[in-house]
């Protein structure tokens, strides 16, 4: 036989994917048995938009299919409808500290909203009926959501841990 010089076929998956339920990403299918998608996330600040905007502009062009950006402060909440609505790929956005920068990125346009529920260090009533709100907001939008999972669960509010565990299995 003469070697042509043609790679041979890939091996083998190593490991079974784990069962999980397929999601819209904006138009990218994440989970179930879609195909894996490449996700980063920006470095830039959020509140600079055309920064923003060029990075995610660069990493479209390298291949990748998600983009998320960090929402830690005011300005950042109010760059991502620009964003959002100027952006190739579907945008998540990632919020940190203030709950209430979930509904500016649902109302934003945002493909997605990531929540880290360790950055809430204080778990109060008017934080509850946020996120019951968010929840419902969600649903009303056929938004993805997901709940960051913290490194350490004791850097959580027991309060916040429970509601999320009940959230997740309603």
């Amino acid at each position: 036989m003469v070697d042509l010089g043609i790679p041979s076929a890939p091996p083998p998956t190593l490991a079974p994917r784990r069962k999980s339920r397929q999601l819209k990403v904006g138009s990218v299918l994440v989970g179930g048995d879609a195909p894996v998608s490449v996700q980063s996330m920006c470095t830039t600040l959020t509140s600079d938009v055309n920064s923003t905007l060029q990075q995610i502009a660069e990493l479209t062009a390298s291949g990748c299919q998600i983009v998320r950006v960090a929402v830690p402060s005011q300005d950042d909440a109010d760059a991502l409808a620009q964003i959002a609505k100027k952006s190739q790929i579907p945008v998540i956005a990632d919020i940190h500290f203030q709950p209430k920068y979930i509904f500016a990125a649902i109302d934003a346009g945002c493909a997605a909203v990531r929540v880290n529920p360790g950055n809430i260090k204080q778990f109060d009533d008017k934080i509850h009926g946020c996120l019951q709100s968010m929840a419902r907001q969600h649903q009303r939008h056929w938004q993805s959501r997901r709940y960051g999972r913290p490194l350490y669960l004791k850097s959580m509010d027991l309060a916040i841990l429970k509601f999320l565990l009940n959230t997740m299995i309603q």
